[in-house]
């Protein structure tokens, strides 16, 4: 299948996961009694900031932007994943958590670092 306008199905997609992101992190929950850095979401954190990182690039590849606006806008994906932990801390049963935004970070640069080498080749 080819896609008419592959730029705007990918922004759709990102905007859409971003949103999706910031709804899921909004849902209150009572914490697991193990301690932060042991638990498994850490993996559903890398996952879901891997997706959207990859996402990202994906619209960007079809936006043909320059590699000085790639780096400042994958700098953006950083900050709102620091911004959505830290609006956690409002949400009751929340809290803001520094393990897992290395997770969102590494998914981030994962996903980024996967798909800038396959655009290389």
């Amino acid at each position: 299948m080819r896609l008419s306008n592959p730029r705007k199905f990918y922004k759709t997609l990102f905007i859409s996961w971003g949103i999706l992101i910031l709804t899921l992190s909004s849902i209150p929950y009572l914490k697991i009694p193990i301690p932060d850095q042991y638990t498994p979401d850490k993996i559903a954190h890398f996952m879901e900031y891997f997706i959207f990182s990859a996402l990202f690039c994906l619209y960007l590849y079809f936006s043909n932007r320059t590699e000085r606006k790639i780096i400042i806008l994958t700098l953006t994906l950083i900050i709102f994943a620091y911004l959505d932990e830290l609006h956690q801390k409002l949400i009751p049963g929340r809290q803001f958590s520094l393990f897992d935004f290395s997770a969102d970070f590494l998914g981030i640069i994962t996903g980024w670092s996967i798909l800038f080498l396959v655009r290389k080749k």
